[in-house]
């Protein structure tokens, strides 16, 4: 197709804002070439051209925002005829569409308005992009060094191709930060958790123990209102849209996990590919074969029908600085244990990043969360729609257990299952915990072919 759209990069996605373009009007564009790089509600996304030719012209400029199909570009094949346009389509002067911006965060710095004109113009330079070898700047780090007074543009970036990450801005910032004078801190709302709403002072201050304000007294300045990131906005609507609509019912079992203990022992001991797979990794293959078991748990509502679906994509609930975002691993089923893990840890490192491409975000069909690295012992999840269940894992540790009649001690695992009680009933839920628990408990399975089972 001659236009270039907004694609929809993951399943929540409905629009994107452009971060950079890389091709400008008038350059050459071979297929897979980066054109240009979008912001999402869950990371930063390279888009490639699918089509060769010439660019033709740019719709949306850096900082705007388009919903997902729009228009943001347009290739021809270097005669001024759009690539693949029929024979009788006239191509037509098209104006720039304003679009706002997809969140509050402040727009990225562009250079001054130049007069109105009718040809294409080349997208303004962003501040971090205006001279030759200055670093490139994520926005969440624009934000966050404007925040702090700072110009990200001299920070040395850990990114991808150097790229300058918030992680960069605040560590460059610590070692400068003035110590402050020991304040009060107000006590936090009842039920209140840690979401970065209250100020928390340095420690080395010790302030002195004092009765926190009333709301009805506190001062204007007490507040630190944070607005939502495009992420947490995403977070926000789809976990409503979730309890909302689906109707959740929760099964919870507890695995003995003495022999996979053993066999990761096994595994570390070994060296290689096999040393690096861990707990999390076992129990990813555990659901993904018991998805494949109980294929009524592959499925989803879609209001007048449950559709079973072929393929078994694992979703990996994963906790980044700005939320939780869901890479998936595709035909989880068809991996072996080893490939499992490998894909694991490459969409754990993206998640650091927030750099994806392709279809990493897209297609889940089943997710998984995992607290167990918190000492977390059990917990419910929230599912994530369209999907039918979603399991949530605790910590692998010693707790007392009873075995023929004597109380011991063991290592296990608590497993809960969130289920859309509209495509899932009760029976389906504990038969595949069942079918979870087994190849826990029996892990050698997890290591031979599931048709060889």
């Amino acid at each position: 197709m001659p236009d270039i759209t907004m694609p929809k990069l993951s399943d929540t996605m409905e629009e994107g804002k452009i971060l950079r373009w890389l091709k400008e009007p008038g350059q050459p564009v071979e297929v897979g070439d980066v054109l240009v790089e979008v912001e999402t509600d869950k990371a930063d996304m390279e888009i490639e051209a699918e089509h060769g030719g010439v660019l033709r012209e740019i719709r949306l400029r850096e900082g705007d925002a388009g919903p997902v199909g729009a228009v943001i570009a347009v290739i021809d094949d270097g005669t001024g005829a759009p690539v693949a346009a029929p024979p009788s389509e006239v191509p037509t002067p098209v104006t720039p569409v304003e679009v706002a911006p997809s969140t509050p965060e402040p727009a990225p710095p562009t250079s001054p308005a130049a007069p109105a004109s009718s040809a294409p113009q080349p997208p303004a330079p962003r501040k971090a992009d205006a001279a030759p070898g200055s670093a490139k700047v994520s926005p969440l780090a624009r934000t966050r060094a404007a925040e702090l007074g700072m110009d990200p543009t001299t920070l040395k970036g850990t990114g991808p191709g150097g790229r300058v990450t918030r992680k960069d801005v605040e560590e460059a910032h610590e070692p400068s930060t003035p110590a402050a004078p020991p304040e009060v801190a107000p006590a936090p709302e009842p039920g209140q958790r840690g979401s970065g709403t209250v100020t928390v002072r340095p420690p080395a201050l010790h302030p002195k123990p004092s009765v926190a304000r009333s709301p009805s007294t506190a001062g204007a300045g007490d507040v630190k209102r944070v607005p939502l990131t495009a992420m947490r906005a995403a977070i926000a609507r789809r976990m409503t849209e979730s309890k909302r609509e689906a109707p959740h019912f929760y099964v919870t079992t507890v695995a003995n996990m003495d022999l996979a203990v053993q066999l990761r022992a096994g595994l570390k001991a070994s060296g290689g590919a096999a040393a690096a797979v861990n707990y999390n990794h076992l129990i990813l293959k555990a659901c993904a074969d018991a998805l494949r078991a109980t294929p009524e748990m592959n499925a989803r509502f879609v209001g007048d029908a449950i559709e079973i679906l072929p393929d078994v994509n694992l979703g990996m609930a994963t906790a980044v600085a700005e939320g939780l975002i869901v890479p998936v691993i595709h035909n989880a089923d068809q991996l072996s244990l080893f490939d499992v893990a490998a894909r694991a840890r490459e969409l754990g490192e993206k998640a650091k990043k927030r750099s994806f491409a392709g279809d990493d975000l897209a297609g889940a069909t089943f997710s998984v969360s995992n607290l167990g690295m918190y000492d977390v012992e059990s917990f419910v999840a929230v599912i994530n729609p369209p999907q039918a269940g979603i399991v949530a894992v605790g910590s692998v540790a010693q707790r007392p257990v009873v075995r023929d009649g004597q109380l011991g001690v063991g290592y296990t695992v608590h497993l809960t299952v969130s289920c859309d009680h509209r495509a899932v009933d009760g029976a389906r839920a504990a038969e595949f915990l069942r079918e979870v628990r087994a190849r826990l408990e029996n892990p050698v399975r997890l290591l031979v072919p599931q048709d060889e089972e």
